[in-house]
């Protein structure tokens, strides 16, 4: 005994000093932990500023782009008003009585002589060293007339309104501008009048920064010409839109943007820059309009339309610079933020993650000590102590730890004496106690099931019986209380039929419980004892049967009626219709009954079309409301011998009885679809309702009830896919259909597996340049045979299977792998556009899938493009809008195919955020012979171009269509007359070919 606690002590004193090395291993560890987590802060620092990079560059891209936008617009409007204005003076030159309307007596000669005259609306300055002609005369009498008619709506929206004559004089407006002019002043030696006299064009633009007001201004000219004479320019200048640069130079609260705009040559006309400087002593940027310009002078321009680029600007850093071009103009809009605006925020987060690891660093360190403490030297005390009580014969010792370390070695060594014997009292004590426990479970189980006087039986799950209480015995007289309870129970109810126990199982299967009345005669007294017998389940913690319990109590103990027990089993509780298993056995016994007969039976399997719409928006309680409503409506439609049931949900069938001829079950079905289509009152508002339902005929297609069952269930389906509120006959074909659609999901399940699909790529032509900038991915089955399938034929059986993700996966992977390949190969940028299915857009995951096929290949976003259905993209339009903004947030591209099949409304295109439109090939295939497709094409082409999307027509096959569409401007076609789809390699060396031609492809057509 002595030598044992010698050795536990010297163990004890080894595990001591083996800690104390445990502990310097930790300082290391320790300090290898804080040099890593130094590391882990650069790479999250590195990591946040590509993420941040990218966060701020496509904001920047937004805001300067919308801006720009906003820009042409109102550029238009400007030189659409002073044209108006033009051709008003011009028309004003033809009409010689605008001279006698306009003069008043003498006051000829008084601007003769006072070289300034004051009009309604404007006033006249001629320079003293002209002189006074009839001519000029005649002209200020033709642009007053006109002035005057032209200029109110346009004169609110000018600061100033100028006409400069060729003969020399001035009309101006306001009225006070002519009286400013020196009298020597001659108008026609104005810069703006000699260069747009010098521009064939007769329209220039200018950019005016006015200090006394602190806005930019625009200038715009107009040529004024008869019979190819000038007469003169017009010259108004207008509020700039958005004049106060600055207020459109932060995209949110911590996001600085400067805008400027540049002309063709990328000289400096307007900055937020040259605003702040005006309107502040220190302005809150480090740049300046010189160091601007300079920039500018070097700055090679965007990589591509929108690209964000990084530049140095001497004196102020680095900036990240996009850059917009404003169509019909020379001008550009260029953004601009800091890059240290990153650096700033980057520097905040830093100091909270330093914060946080020191915090943590002190948290760990104290933790640990703790846990020395608590995992070491405790235990250790607690293990000596336990040497002390084994050898005394104290079994009960729990060790403090069983961890693989030091302290667990000391701990097993001490469990080793105790643990066996310990294990072997307690398994004594447990048996002991358990045998016990169940003999007094038992005992009190027996007792209770006797005395309860139900009949109780316990089955195994195969129904054989393995016990019985004394009172199910005693009926029964089952030997022992051993055998199949089936054929026990079949012996006692003779007239059972041999499917009783299959409805049994189906019952169980479905509900879980299967309940009966049974009439039992009393062999003491002849009377007749009523009892609700049940059959339900047992099962274990997994959910498997474990056996099958049996249970009948008398009806008289239970107070319950023998007809509340036949409702509650047999019919329905909301409709007060036969159940299903009531029906069933009611078919049962028709179908029986027909063997004796030459009449047929009718089963009408009837489901609701829009029920669960109307559930989820008005509600369950308006659900229930609406099947009691069509309970009552099919009852009202059969006579009295024919059978109804509610099945479940929507789900009802008919049975009709003694059918002699099918018009008959015709005209019953139409009499049941009229009806449920009257509308109904649901919770104050008026409802329409419609069902499709699907007929079999017995004996014809079959004398048993689960096989007619799954018939008319089959033939409803068909209803619904042709078109819903209709009914179908069962016909044969059905099964074979449903029966090749099972294997053709299955080979397109072994078609993914085995690679057997491919992708055709057909090219969309652009008009103007004849070049293929993209092209439409198709997908094509091939088999091993070395035919095609076709994909209306595998797409509809892939969607119904659910396989239509993956497959849309792979598409899409392999969409994005081959646009990378003919960039890295030709070193062109081709968008391939992919098809998408409901299914994949209404899938949350669709945006990370598009996400991870793009970043799988590092593909530029804007090469891949999303082609959805007009009618698809409207069927839930809210989510799918948000959807569509996820995706563009990517940089992908979204397409609208079959534009004009659906609801092709304005109203809704504007909010939609796509890139083009797709035009149907209904409306191409017959054009341009057919007036209406005619008219149909202009306008989309029109509001797409309106819009600023582009637009494909899609299914071009003639000479004639490509050149309609020319002359509508149409900007893209694709179809067989350029190009049928073609297989990747055949559609890169038709690429190839086509970018050496100076006409793209039209160099290749005759």
């Amino acid at each position: 005994m002595l030598r044992k606690q010698y050795q536990y002590q010297k163990l004890e004193m080894d595990v001591l000093a083996r800690s104390q090395i445990s502990l310097r291993i930790l300082k290391i560890v320790g300090s290898v932990a804080v040099i890593g987590s130094l590391f882990y802060l650069l790479a999250v620092t590195h990591y946040l500023r590509l993420d941040f990079e990218r966060e701020y560059n496509r904001s920047l891209a937004r805001f300067v782009k919308t801006t720009a936008d906003r820009f042409e617009v109102s550029f238009y409007d400007r030189r659409a008003q002073l044209l108006a204005l033009a051709h008003d003076l011009e028309a004003s030159y033809r009409n010689p009585d605008a001279v006698s309307r306009y003069w008043d007596k003498g006051s000829k000669q008084d601007l003769a002589d006072k070289r300034f005259k004051v009009d309604v609306h404007s006033s006249v300055f001629i320079p003293k060293q002209l002189a006074v002609t009839e001519d000029m005369l005649d002209e200020i009498a033709y642009t007053g007339s006109a002035w005057g008619a032209s200029e109110r709506q346009l004169g609110r929206e000018l600061l100033s309104l100028s006409f400069i004559s060729d003969t020399g004089f001035l009309r101006t407006q306001p009225l006070h501008r002519a009286s400013l002019m020196a009298k020597d002043f001659d108008p026609r030696s104005s810069d703006l009048f000699v260069a747009d006299t010098k521009d064939k064009d007769g329209s220039n633009w200018f950019v005016l920064l006015d200090p006394l007001n602190n806005e930019f201004t625009m200038t715009v000219t107009q040529k004024v010409m008869t019979e190819d004479r000038q007469r003169g320019v017009l010259v108004g200048v207008f509020d700039m839109p958005y004049g106060k640069f600055n207020r459109l130079t932060q995209v949110t609260n911590e996001f600085p943007v400067q805008l400027l705009l540049t002309d063709k040559d990328n000289r400096l006309l307007a900055s937020s820059v040259q605003l702040q400087l005006l309107e502040e002593a220190t302005p809150n940027t480090d740049l300046t309009v010189e160091s601007i310009a300079a920039v500018l002078k070097d700055y090679p321009g965007p990589q591509y339309e929108g690209a964000v680029d990084q530049w140095h600007i001497p004196g102020s850093g680095k900036y990240h610079l996009v850059t917009v071009a404003m169509n019909g103009t020379e001008w550009s809009m260029i953004g601009l933020y800091p890059d240290s605006f990153i650096d700033d925020r980057l520097l905040r987060i830093n100091y909270a993650m330093l914060v946080f690891m020191i915090a943590g660093a002190l948290i760990l360190t104290v933790i640990s000590y703790q846990s020395l403490q608590h995992y070491i030297s405790l235990p250790l005390k607690k293990l000596l102590a336990a040497t002390q009580k084994i050898p005394m014969s104290d079994w009960h010792y729990n060790a403090p730890t069983l961890k693989e370390d030091e302290v667990g070695e000391l701990s097993h060594a001490i469990d080793d004496l105790a643990t066996n014997l310990r294990r072997t009292i307690n398994s004594h004590q447990k048996t002991i106690s358990s045998l016990d426990a169940m003999s007094k479970s038992l005992s009190s189980m027996y007792s209770t099931l006797d005395a309860s006087g139900n009949l109780t039986a316990i089955m195994e799950p195969d129904w054989e019986l393995i016990f019985a209480n004394e009172t199910f015995l005693d009926l029964f007289g089952a030997d022992l209380g051993h055998g199949d309870f089936r054929e026990i129970y079949r012996g006692f109810f003779p007239q059972l039929g041999a499917g009783h126990f299959q409805e049994v199982e189906d019952a169980l299967k479905t509900h879980g419980i299967w309940q009966n009345e049974i009439h039992i005669e009393s062999t003491d007294d002849g009377s007749t004892k009523n009892f609700l017998e049940k059959i339900f389940y047992q099962t274990g913690e997994e959910g498997d049967i474990v056996s099958i319990i049996y249970s009948a109590q008398a009806l008289f103990q239970s107070g319950e009626t023998s007809a509340e027990i036949q409702r509650l089993a047999y019919y329905d509780h909301l409709t007060g219709l036969q159940n299903r298993t009531f029906f069933k056995g009611v078919m049962e016994k028709e179908l029986n009954a027909l063997n004796r007969s030459e009449s047929m039976l009718a089963l009408l399997y009837l489901d609701l079309d829009n029920f669960k719409t109307i559930n989820d928006s008005l509600g369950h309680d308006a659900g229930d409301e609406l099947l009691i409503e069509v309970a009552g409506r099919l009852q009202e439609c059969l006579r009295n011998e024919d059978a109804v049931a509610r099945l479940g949900g929507d789900e009802f069938a008919i049975l009709l009885t003694d059918v002699d001829v099918l018009h008959y079950v015709s005209i019953v079905a139409n009499k049941i679809l009229k009806a449920l289509s009257q509308p109904m009152h649901l919770t104050g508002q008026l409802i329409e309702v419609q069902a499709s339902i699907g007929v079999t005929i017995a004996p014809h297609d079959g004398v048993e009830v689960q096989e007619l069952m799954k018939n008319a269930d089959l033939a409803m389906y068909q209803a619904k896919a042709k078109g819903k509120n209709n009914f179908r006959f069962f016909t044969r074909d059905m099964n074979q259909q449903v029966s090749r659609r099972l294997a053709l999901e299955q080979e397109v399940k072994s078609a993914l597996e085995n690679h057997e699909f491919v992708l055709f790529y057909q090219p969309k032509v652009h008009l103007k340049s004849g070049g293929i900038h993209s092209a439409e991915a198709l997908i094509r089955w091939r088999l091993p045979s070395g035919e095609f399938r076709s994909p209306a034929e595998f797409i509809p059986a892939a969607e119904d299977s659910g396989l239509i993700d993956e497959l849309g996966v792979w598409i899409m992977k392999t969409a994005c792998q081959q646009a990378k390949t003919l960039y890295k190969a030709l070193r062109q940028e081709v968008v391939i556009s992919i098809n998408v299915s409901a299914r994949q857009l209404l899938n949350p995951a669709f945006v990370s899938q598009v996400g991870l096929a793009i970043n799988e290949v590092n593909l530029k976003p804007s090469l891949l493009e999303l082609e959805i259905t007009e009618s698809l993209f409207m069927s839930n339009l809210e989510q799918n809008i948000h959807q569509l903004d996820e995706l563009r947030a990517l940089g992908v591209r979204v397409s609208i195919d079959d534009f004009g099949t659906g609801y092709s409304s304005l109203s809704y295109l504007k909010r939609l955020p796509i890139d083009q439109l797709k035009i149907d090939r209904s409306f191409i295939m017959d054009l341009p012979d057919d007036e209406d497709d005619r008219v149909i094409s202009e306008l989309i082409i029109s509001m797409a171009q309106r819009l600023s999307l582009e637009v494909v027509a899609e299914g071009v096959e003639t000479r004639e269509q490509y050149e309609y569409l020319d002359s509508l401007e149409c900007e893209y076609i694709q179809g067989f007359y350029f190009a049928k789809p073609l297989p990747a390699d055949e559609f890169m060396k038709l690429i190839f070919e086509v970018a050496k031609q100076p006409r793209g492809i039209f160099s290749q057509q005759h």
